[in-house]
């Protein structure tokens, strides 16, 4: 059985580093970016079933991503963010 892929786009290395560990330990494959531009570079190059992203990212943020990502394809796409506002 394939695992579902994930694309995570955080760019928090630490917060980065825990959520993908987590995720894997659920049974996810877990591709991860540092910021937007990396994030749809990695969403253009593979498959994945769904993209998680931090709504504050350098270089392009996270509502940034969503809508390139929906010009490709239509995909689950979760956007969060840890702002206190």
């Amino acid at each position: 059985m394939t695992r579902a892929r994930i694309l995570l786009a955080e760019d928090q290395a630490a917060t980065r580093e825990r959520l993908a560990a987590a995720l894997d330990a659920s049974g996810f494959a877990v591709l991860t970016a540092a910021d937007g531009v990396e994030a749809l570079a990695r969403f253009e190059a593979q498959s994945v079933d769904v993209v998680l992203s931090d709504h504050g990212m350098p270089r392009l943020d996270g509502l940034g991503l969503l809508r390139a990502v929906r010009r490709i394809r239509e995909v689950p796409f979760i956007l969060y963010s840890a702002a206190a506002d």
